[in-house]
């Protein structure tokens, strides 16, 4: 009679004890405290040599937030309510280390929703790789497809991306608006980039029946390009083009003009994006042709505000006092792009906001976005600067083949001023 009493005494010990383990186990899993917002980690150059690509995206995100948040948000199934998009901003500096250490600082610690990496390999290489390794569902804007592809292919960063084809066919195009000799030399550096563009121009020039002179690679910050540039001059080179950061261009510009030597059409990407590049170049901008982002002259629509590209371009002017910025169709597109998504997810579950972004088919202000293995590919045109009456400098689409929707008025082309 003991041993029976002393066994129920035991089994009434294992119930209770296993009564306790399983409200401490429902304890632990419990939902987690609803969220405020949907959060957006958004990583970009705000200083360094690659910080004039930003000058635009606070406001616009600003305006963008503003409309999405209006009524309260985005409706989350889970939450049966609306809640607002909200972003939280990292700085990468120009460097892909520092990249990094903010998008997995965004995403281990403040838990964001989606990332976002803005503006060249240098920032959204690195970034996609943390959303890659962390099953983030994340945005990149800006840069050549071919440099984003090294680190592809992506399932969680989805990227809109300019083809460096596209880039290199409208620069290749617009040389043929003016007489030259059809002799081409290259400055590009040892980057990515630089390795990638060669091959590229290359191929195309030759194509188009243009005779091609390569003096090489160089470092990134070379202090002194005076030996390029000879080769250029004795090699009688009517068009060069190059790749450099303002910095590193200034360099080279500089000793450019001193040599007396100035080719009919110089190419000049990443230096000269914007206004302030031009001013600090000085007088002798006039003519430099470069790549083209986005202009008010654009025929594009905001699915968000209704906005047109001239409105947009004519709203940030009189926001700032300052001349659109070429980044203006990309800062819409991005926060226009999440809207749909969230809009179509209506969750924060990490993989079904992910396959919304798969699914994405939006014309934007920056064109139509549509994933093809989670790359869209965005404009990108030729064009030369000129005078302005307004902001002392403007650009000239001449050349956008590949983007037919974009006007170009290829017959206000015209040779480098003083070019031999």
């Amino acid at each position: 009679m003991k041993n029976w009493k002393k066994g129920i005494k035991v089994l009434a010990i294992l119930l209770a004890l296993t009564l306790t383990l399983t409200a401490t186990l429902a304890g632990c899993a419990k939902k987690e405290p609803e969220k405020e917002s949907i959060l957006i980690g958004y990583v970009a150059p705000f200083t360094g040599p690659l910080s004039s690509f930003t000058v635009s995206v606070r406001l616009i995100a600003d305006e963008a937030l503003a409309e999405i948040n209006k009524d309260g948000g985005i409706f989350i199934t889970e939450y049966n309510k609306r809640i607002p998009v909200e972003v939280i901003w990292g700085d990468s500096e120009s460097d892909p280390t520092k990249a990094a250490e903010v998008a997995t600082k965004f995403v281990l610690e403040d838990k964001v929703d989606i990332l976002v990496g803005a503006w060249t390999p240098a920032t959204i290489n690195p970034v996609s790789a943390v959303a890659e390794r962390n099953q983030v569902p994340a945005l990149m804007e800006n840069g050549p497809l071919q440099s984003w592809m090294e680190g592809g292919p992506y399932t969680w960063a989805f990227g809109h991306v300019f083809d460096a084809y596209h880039l290199f066919i409208e620069a290749v195009a617009s040389w043929s608006h003016i007489e030259t000799n059809k002799k081409v030399g290259m400055l590009f550096d040892n980057d990515v980039d630089g390795v990638l563009f060669n091959v590229i121009v290359r191929e195309l020039a030759e194509a188009q029946g243009f005779t091609v002179f390569d003096p090489g690679r160089y470092p990134a910050g070379t202090p002194d390009y005076t030996a390029l540039i000879a080769q250029l001059q004795q090699e009688d080179c009517d068009i060069v083009i190059g790749n450099m950061i303002l910095p590193d261009f200034l360099t080279c510009w500089n000793q450019l003009l001193q040599s007396g030597y100035m080719p009919k059409i110089f190419n000049i990407g990443k230096g000269l994006h914007f206004n302030a590049e031009a001013d600090a170049i000085g007088p002798t901008a006039l003519g430099l042709t470069s790549e083209v982002m986005w202009n008010p002259t654009f025929n594009y629509v905001s699915p968000l505000t209704g906005q047109n590209s001239a409105q947009q371009g004519a709203n940030f002017s009189a926001a700032t006092g300052q001349p659109p910025s070429t980044s203006i169709g990309y800062d819409w597109a991005t926060f226009e792009t999440i809207w749909d998504v969230m809009n179509r997810a209506q969750t924060l579950d990490k993989e079904a906001i992910r396959q919304a972004f798969a699914a994405t088919d939006l014309e934007t202000s920056y064109g139509r976005i549509k994933y093809e293995n989670n790359i869209c590919l965005v404009p990108v045109v030729a064009g030369q600067w000129d005078h302005d009456e307004t902001w002392g400098w403007k650009t000239n689409v001449i050349s956008a083949t590949t983007f037919p929707r974009i006007p170009s008025h290829p017959e206000l082309m015209f040779p480098m001023p003083g070019s031999n």
